[in-house]
């Protein structure tokens, strides 16, 4: 396995001989003060075609007018960054060997730059550019790479690079790779995949043209990068040279772009092991810490001096691989120190004080196998964050209906803390459920190690409104509602459904036992809402008032109900008398039992309702000729006058009948009225009937006493 690459390489390194020779770079600045900036230019190259130049020319371009600048930057360095186990290193193209070997020339010098104009651009061009699997090669392609200074933004330096390297990476998911970009300023740095650029005439550039099934956000498949630390990945098995370019950012407080600078460099996709090492989960934790907290993406948010230990375990499914690591530690983190046990897995602690801590800062730990000639090698890049400048504010506080809630702060390190009380524990760090025990005013702390804030929060638990049972009112006097008690912070208010049958009269509107009078017959709907300071709910109830009387038809002997309800029981009468049995939807008469037969209603509730009467005789006799009937006031209380209609009956009894039938009293009659005395009568629904000498019932109505 150790050997697995050696026949690839040695056709890669083919390759390399017959294409040109720059195969990456990158111009960075760094601000020394005033105008004076130290400009660098970095630029890679295969070792099968080395070209190499005393001196590189380099161009200023103002955004606002055309006179641009030209600088001779002198060579200062020729480092070789050829990406091979240290047995094998020798046997490169760089000297003299077969494997693909590359160098890394830099240029620098100290210039003086015009800031009067908004924007410079400093860029450097030049042909030569090495074949890749993923753009156009037919016309030779040339290279352009750029850096952009906003001058607005003062003495400012550029994004630079701690590792900058060609990288030999395997087709495989597990794959991270990060060139260590950092701001010397401590500027929040943001990353992304574009286009790789050509030069055209004068100044002007324009994008690669890249074959099909390639694209500048997926240079090679499955490569995406992430915007936050600049770990990239990939999964191709496609082996080859391909062109990625990549645009560091620098932002301000106000996520302004302060300054970028593009990287254009190619990735060497090979064969490697398929046992690449990686990172064990969960990835980065701190195994003590003081003012230091984990943040996103394994990253560690740090106040001045605090002080932490964190720990990752690195690893190989190849159990015959033997794991090394190297890592800018000492120089992001100065006075750190690294310690690490075994060689597979490989187990790394890193730890440090944090002292003046004024900028974000990128840790790179790069972690390789031992296979040979070419090792393979991940890189992980970790965000040590300044948490001194991140002030906590939580905004002000909230006032909720409910116990339950979700918070959602924009912080990625520290954490809540609550009275034991509140269940914080579902969700994300910075997107917690908070379930609170019971009404009232809570505080909530978020704890970033370097800062605190308090939200506070006023809850109210949510109402439940009950109106109460759909219920009959028989009698169709005035209802009691009974509607759900209220707490001491709460109101509620009865209100009436706008199209109910007649008017509807509360006599305390916010009383849940409020009286209700129905001015006339039929189904009401009633609501009741209930509210305090932010929350409400609203029932129904709905009042049937008054019963429908129940209706029969005469079919010979045989009496039929019209219709039949299930939540009503029925009761056949004779002559004012249960008749035994007789609860059906029929009766049928006994030919020779003349007399007055009705039907009676009775709900669950216990209202009873009666029907009009029939009369029967041998003879045939039916009166049947409705009389009009007036009844002045009814309902009654003292005495009312009664009077009647369409009947030449001049004298007989008027009977007065509970709901159960039962006469309460005959009172004697002469011509069509007559005033009746109730002061003896209990409050209730009774029924009138005429009855003539010879005992006929002539007709019913009703009356209600209160």
């Amino acid at each position: 396995m150790k050997n697995l690459v050696l026949c690839l390489l040695a056709a890669l390194c083919v390759c390399s001989i017959q294409a040109s020779h720059i195969v990456g770079a990158n111009v960075s600045y760094r601000c020394l003060g005033g105008n004076q900036y130290e400009v660098s230019l970095y630029v890679f190259q295969n070792c099968a075609d080395p070209q190499t130049t005393n001196t590189e020319i380099i161009r200023a371009v103002p955004s606002c007018n055309f006179n641009f600048a030209s600088y001779a930057l002198p060579l200062i360095s020729i480092i070789e960054v050829t990406q091979a186990s240290p047995q094998d290193l020798g046997s490169s193209t760089c000297n003299g060997g077969f494997l693909p070997g590359v160098v890394r020339l830099t240029y620098t010098d100290t210039i003086t730059i015009s800031t009067t104009c908004p924007e410079m651009v400093i860029f450097w061009k030049k042909c030569n550019r090495s074949n890749a699997v993923n753009i156009d090669n037919s016309d030779n392609p040339c290279f352009y790479v750029e850096s952009v200074m906003k001058t607005s933004s003062g003495c400012n330096s550029s994004p630079q690079l701690s590792s900058p390297t060609v990288p030999y990476v395997c087709g495989d998911p597990n794959i991270n790779v990060n060139l260590g970009a950092y701001d010397p300023d401590g500027d929040v740095l943001r990353y992304s995949l574009v286009a790789g650029q050509m030069p055209t005439s004068g100044n002007g550039h324009t994008n690669l043209i890249y074959e099909d099934g390639f694209n500048p956000s997926e240079p090679i498949a499955g490569m995406s990068i992430d915007p936050v630390n600049g770990n990239m990945s990939l999964a191709t098995n496609i082996i080859g040279f391909y062109v990625v370019a990549i645009l560091v950012e620098e932002l301000d407080a106000s996520n302004n772009v302060k300054g970028s600078m593009m990287v254009d460099v190619q990735f060497v996709v090979s064969s490697c092991s398929p046992f690449p090492p990686y990172m064990a989960d969960p990835g980065v934790t701190l195994s003590s810490s003081i003012g230091a907290d984990m943040a996103y993406d394994n990253g560690v948010a740090v106040c001045n001096g605090g002080e932490f230990c964190m720990d990752m375990v690195f690893l190989s499914d190849d159990p015959d691989d033997n794991l090394t690591l190297i890592s800018n530690y000492s120089d992001v983190l100065p006075g750190s120190t690294m310690t690490s046990s075994g060689l597979n897995p490989m187990n790394v602690q890193i730890c440090w004080t944090a002292h003046s801590l004024n900028e974000d800062r990128l840790l790179i730990v790069t972690v390789g196998n031992d296979d040979q000639p070419i090792p393979t090698i991940v890189s992980y890049g970790i965000n040590i964050i300044n948490a001194n400048d991140d002030v906590i504010d939580l905004g002000p506080p909230i006032l909720q209906c409910g116990l339950e809630f979700e918070v959602v702060v924009p912080y990625f390190y520290g954490g809540w803390s609550a009275d034991p009380a509140i269940d914080i524990s579902e969700g994300s760090l910075n997107h917690k459920l908070i379930r609170l025990p019971h009404g009232g005013v809570y505080p909530l702390v978020w704890n970033s190690g370097c800062h605190t804030d308090t939200l506070w929060v006023e809850a109210f638990e949510e109402l439940v409104a009950e109106a109460g049972m759909d219920d009959l009112n028989c009698d169709e006097l005035a209802y009691s509602l009974s509607a759900s008690q209220l707490d001491s912070i709460s109101s509620g208010q009865w209100s009436a459904h706008p199209d109910n049958p007649s008017l509807a009269i509360f006599n305390d509107i916010n009383n849940p036992n409020s009286l209700v009078i129905m001015a006339g017959s039929g189904e009401f709907e009633f609501y009741w809402t209930v509210n305090n300071a932010l929350c409400e709910d609203i029932d129904t109830v709905r009042i049937q008032n008054g019963m429908s009387l129940p209706e029969f038809l005469v079919n010979g002997l045989i009496l039929i109900l019209s219709d039949m309800e299930d939540d009503l029981d029925y009761q056949w009468y004779y002559n004012g008398a249960a008749i035994a049995g007789a609860n059906g939807h029929t009766y049928h008469i006994d030919e020779s039992e003349e007399g007055i037969y009705h039907v009676s209603a009775t709900h669950s509730n216990g209202c009873t309702v009666l029907s009009d009467e029939y009369i029967y005789t041998v003879s045939g006799i039916d009166e049947s000729n409705p009389i009009k009937w007036s009844i002045s006031p009814n309902p009654a209380r003292d005495f009312t006058l009664i009077s009647w209609s369409g009947t030449v009956l001049s004298s007989g009894n008027l009977l007065i009948s509970d709901v159960q039938g039962k006469v309460i009293e005959s009172v004697p009659f002469n011509g069509n009225s007559t005033v009746l005395d109730v002061k003896g009568l209990d409050a209730g629904l009774y029924f009138l009937r005429l009855i003539n000498h010879q005992g006929q019932s002539m007709t019913v109505e009703r009356l209600l006493v209160y």
